[in-house]
């Protein structure tokens, strides 16, 4: 884990893309981040074999704890836009896609203001939006190494033509992204698009004990233990308490019981009487 204990955001953009032969694309563009400006891609073939192309071992290491791979690239990773088309090369990717018009989803977030829209709380009010429109699409969930992560996004475009080659081989024509990749707890929109957005990250404090940062929360889930089991060793003596008590109130009972019903002797007629010398 190369991020270090605190909130971190990542601001860009992602294209998500799908192709006749079976690939699907994700390319993310990170103008804020904290490794600056840079392009990944996520690409998961038609099999679902999924790989990872990152321009720095640095930023591999951190994308492929966050998300689920079964290959990582470090390449060389070289973007542009002009105009409305932007071009990429990555390793054995290359890929041209043109951006058109704001999307009906991508006006309705463009009214939302940006300080708001890429809160990471703001997503508990998208998520359920977002899962009832777009399948395989959700705003916030876990990484895969349990850190909580939100997706804040602020624009969508649609992107009208692609085109793509795998090692020198084209991947057909442009298709929607089905189904959903599975790279991490959420797919890019079903439609090709452009989206804009706002990663956010929470990287928890190191565990106490073991000075190890406690993604899956086994801190909390330890200290959880303790207080459950000390509630229930407080219960437990508290049973006793009541246990014992009932025993008493029994053995009194018994006792009781067991004067009333002896045989009268000389000694217990006297105790009635009163007659005992003093």
């Amino acid at each position: 884990m190369t991020l270090q204990t605190g909130t971190h955001q990542f601001t860009g953009r992602i294209l998500g893309l799908g192709f006749d032969e079976g690939t699907r694309i994700v390319v993310g563009r990170w103008t804020r981040s904290p490794y600056g400006d840079f392009t990944d891609v996520m690409v998961e073939r038609r099999d679902g074999h999924r790989i990872l192309l990152a321009p720095t071992q640095e930023i591999a290491d951190t994308v492929a704890a966050l998300y689920t791979f079964d290959e990582v690239q470090v390449v060389p990773v070289e973007a542009a836009t002009r105009g409305r088309v932007l071009t990429l090369t990555a390793g054995p990717l290359g890929l041209s896609a043109t951006i058109g018009e704001r999307t009906a989803i991508g006006k309705a977030l463009s009214m939302v203001p940006s300080a708001l829209s890429s809160r990471a709380w703001w997503t508990r009010v998208t998520d359920p939006i977002a899962q009832a429109l777009l399948r395989g699409v959700s705003t916030r969930g876990t990484t895969a190494n349990g850190l909580p992560a939100t997706y804040g996004a602020t624009d969508v475009h649609a992107v009208t033509d692609a085109t793509a080659t795998w090692d020198g081989s084209d991947l057909g024509a442009l298709v929607p992204v089905s189904p959903p990749v599975r790279f991490g707890f959420g797919s890019t929109p079903p439609e090709p698009s452009l989206t804009a957005l706002t990663t956010t990250i929470q990287v928890p404090e190191p565990d106490p004990l073991t000075g190890v940062i406690d993604c899956w929360g086994v801190g909390a889930l330890r200290d959880k233990q303790a207080r459950d089991a000390a509630a229930a060793g407080r219960g437990s003596a508290a049973r006793d308490q009541d246990e014992q008590a009932a025993d008493s109130q029994e053995a009194r009972a018994a006792r009781a019981e067991g004067a009333e019903g002896q045989l009268p002797t000389p000694l217990t007629d006297a105790k009635r009487e009163g007659d005992l010398p003093r």
